[in-house]
């Protein structure tokens, strides 16, 4: 069988397996897409290996793991492997010898991972601390919320860590408590585990524990799957987000765009990510030089209803003035949607009557210059992205 597959392949042509958990995942396939898009780009081949196995016991972390094609084929067969890192920790969780026997396979060969560090192998990762500090900044800055909740994810899971630990730390930097209340057991990738997180939050509503509005005002979930089931359940127990609560997310999968109300959130490029783990792992086959260090890629703040943003005033009790800065296509269609009808109202009152009596053409033609002017005037020295 592995000659038959050998056969299949030009002999001259790179080889790159990747190594990756619960393909139809959204964020797995994010990575996917940019890893095979990079491939197709440069003409790789790429070999998926998915890790196979089950949970041993319901309850607990440990898996029985079988790597199918990666145990058939020889490791020589590789020029290199991408591997998605926090996955393979979290499946190892408290096993770190077979970890360490899996890695020691393929010493051999160059490997990537992503999101996580590997013992020192280049790393490409999302910003979770920078991402997690966008949203709260929007959150407290912008909304004035005081009672911020966290929805937790696992314990083992770096990415989950860095987002939780970076809430606490944020919060004390803002001056605000932190009421053990406000934040959920930790929870696994498993439905019913998030089902359970996000009833937590339900019952001390029901319970009149949490009140919202006088000590609960917004839940950050850790990840968008976590929010969207959050949300679900909100609305099943006829909790209003977000005039009652206020909720957000993490990584921009496309049900966060579909679900009513549409989540804020962070986007967390993993197309990038997956398309740069290819352009290191090709630069170190070819013998280029390369970065050996963890390349974070930014994230952005995708700001949507959730966060109780609207298209009437997309930042609660905020005014424009001539700090405001415009610096992207989304900031510059927020300012439009928040201002538009207060800056026509401000220019028809300071018309006189001379110029009321002008004809409508004239009229909106002087509005529209007018109204240009104030852009202008508030994005002075700013860069506007269509």
């Amino acid at each position: 069988m592995v000659e038959q597959i050998k056969k299949r392949i030009p002999h001259k042509s790179i080889k790159i397996g990747y190594l990756l958990h619960n393909m139809l995942q959204a964020v797995s396939m994010e990575y996917f897409n940019g890893i095979y898009q990079a491939a197709y780009d440069n003409n790789i081949n790429l070999i998926i290996e998915g890790i196979g196995g089950h949970l041993k016991n319901r309850n607990e972390h440990h898996y029985d793991i079988n790597f199918s094609m990666l145990n058939i084929l020889d490791r020589s067969f590789f020029d290199g492997i991408i591997v998605w890192g926090s996955a393979l920790n979290s499946i190892f969780f408290d096993n770190n010898d077979a970890l360490l026997n899996f890695l020691e396979k393929f010493k051999s060969i160059p490997i990537v991972n992503i999101g996580l560090k590997l013992f020192n192998n280049p790393t490409v990762m999302t910003d979770n601390i920078e991402g997690i500090k966008k949203v709260l900044k929007h959150l407290i800055e912008d909304h004035g919320y005081k009672n911020i909740a966290f929805l937790k994810g696992p314990e083992n899971h770096i990415s989950d860590i860095q987002r939780y630990d970076t809430y606490l730390k944020t919060l004390e930097q803002y001056g605000l408590p932190i009421n053990k209340k406000l934040i959920s057991p930790p929870c696994l990738y498993i439905i019913d585990q998030i089902h359970s997180s996000s009833n937590y939050f339900i019952e001390k509503i029901k319970n009149k524990e949490l009140i919202p509005g006088k000590n609960i005002d917004v839940i950050v979930a850790s990840n968008d799957h976590f929010a969207i089931e959050l949300l679900n359940q909100l609305k099943n127990a006829g909790i209003k987000v977000p005039d009652d609560i206020a909720v957000t997310g993490f990584d921009d999968i496309n049900e966060s765009q579909l679900i009513e109300p549409n989540l804020t959130t962070i986007n967390s490029n993993l197309f990038q990510i997956g398309y740069k783990a290819m352009e290191i792992l090709i630069d170190w086959i070819n013998n280029r030089e390369i970065n050996k260090s963890e390349i974070y890629m930014p994230s952005e703040l995708i700001v949507r209803r959730s966060c109780g943003c609207n298209e009437q005033s997309l930042i609660k009790e905020k005014k424009i003035d001539s700090s405001y800065i415009i610096n992207n296509e989304k900031s510059f269609k927020n300012f439009i949607n928040s201002t538009f009808r207060e800056l026509i109202n401000e220019k028809l009152n300071n018309l006189n009557q001379k110029q009321l009596k002008e004809s409508n053409t004239n009229l909106i033609y002087k509005l529209f210059d007018n109204f240009i002017s104030d852009i202008t005037r508030v994005s002075d020295n700013q860069f506007i992205s269509w």
